[in-house]
Parts: structure tokens; sequence; C-alpha cells
């Protein structure tokens, strides 16, 4: 039996925040029992950082999502579900434009769960300042969230976070990352509200063998567990 999942390209348009056509891409993983029928699947929306080049293939690229999502779900170290990497480019980095024209288009296309606690929003870098402004925009879009070396300025934080209270969110940075205040910010702000969070620390700076590692950990130990 073959066990290995697939990924393709899909194109995405409709009409964005000020109502100007919007056009998004994705790349999406869908495990080797998808199916159009039946149950929807689980699914998480991932987000790639800044830098050229930079795109939906981030993930399936560098990040090897599908074989890390592959070997997961054959050990038993995940159920499977889709995985949806996200061109942010496209998106304007919107929370907006994220919820309102690309996950509608998505659901439209693939049998996924329209369920927030089915649903998990996940970025690195200039992706963790995106998941983080849909955790601000619609806190209730999803159940779950990662933050992965989030590069979050002071002027991005919420005034207040208990909306998020009940969430499942995971933060993880290397130490010698130079975004690491960026995790201090958004880890203080949860705090001060009184929101659970998990986190995970690296030996580590600010790159691919980071996200990966952290990537694998949320999966494998905290998602929807």
């Amino acid at each position: 039996m073959n066990n290995n999942g697939n990924y393709s390209a899909s194109d995405l348009e409709g009409m964005g925040q000020g109502g100007y056509p919007y056009f998004a891409y994705a790349a999406v993983y869908l495990p080797y029992n998808y199916s159009r029928d039946g149950k929807p699947f689980k699914v998480m929306y991932l987000s790639h950082g800044a830098g050229n080049p930079a795109s939906e293939h981030s993930w399936t690229g560098k990040g090897v999502i599908q074989n890390q999502m592959d070997n997961m779900i054959a050990s038993g170290g995940s159920e499977p579900f889709v995985v949806v990497s996200i061109d942010n480019y496209a998106t304007g980095w919107n929370g907006d434009n994220f919820l309102n024209v690309l996950v509608p288009a998505i659901e439209a296309k693939y049998n996924v769960s329209r369920d927030p606690a089915d649903r998990a929003v996940v970025g690195f870098s200039r992706g963790a300042y995106f998941t983080h402004d849909v955790m601000k925009t619609g806190p209730d879009f999803a159940d779950s969230y990662g933050l992965f070396s989030a590069y979050l300025p002071d002027s991005t934080m919420a005034a207040d976070y208990t909306a998020l209270s009940g969430k499942s969110i995971y933060i993880g940075v290397g130490i010698f990352d130079e975004y690491y205040w960026g995790t201090l910010n958004i880890q203080k702000a949860l705090a001060k509200d009184g929101v659970s969070f998990s986190s995970h620390l690296l030996n580590a700076g600010h790159d691919w063998y980071v996200w990966r590692l952290l990537y694998n950990d949320l999966v494998s130990k905290i998602l929807w567990k």
C-alpha cells in the first residue's frame, strides 16, 4: 500500500480587501487517504517568511513538508490532515484577505473542515506576523496557532488577548534568533492577559533547521493531541 501523500499548486481568486480583485496561490498537501467524499479533513494553513525567494512552495521545498507529513503519519506521530501552504505576497500579509478570500476558495475546492477545532494556523518569521494578524482579526477562526521565530514589533501587539483564552498556542524560537525579542513580546502579552501557551527553545538561530524541527515538534507532540 502506498502511504505517500501528494501536493499540488492551486490558483485562487476573488474580491479582496477594498473590493479589489485578489489572486492567491497555495501548495496543498493531501494525505494518502484523502478523498473528496466523506468526513472533512482537518487542515493547517501554513505561512512562509519574508525574503526572496519565498512563496507557497517554501514549505514544500526547503521545508520538505510532504516528507515530514508522510513520515509522521506512517509512524503514528500524526493523524492524516491537509496542509495548505500559502503565498503571503499574494495575501499582502493580511488576515482579512486570508479569512474572506483564500479560505473560502480552499474550502470550495478541497474536502477540509470548517470547524475551528479542526483548523490550525502556523507560520515562521514574517509568517508568524501573519499568523498573529489572523489571531487578532479572527481569533475564533481556529483553535490552534503556531508561531515560529516570530517577527512581532511592539506596534503589532494587541491591547487585549483574552479572546484567545482556551486556544492551543505554540511558540518556538532559537535562542540566537535575531527576532528573539518578537517571541518575548508575544509571550509577555499573552501572559499579561492570562492566556496560556506552550513554548520550545532551540540552541539555534533563524533558519530552516529551526523551522523544520519546530514543525515536527508541534505536529507530533501537541497539535490535535
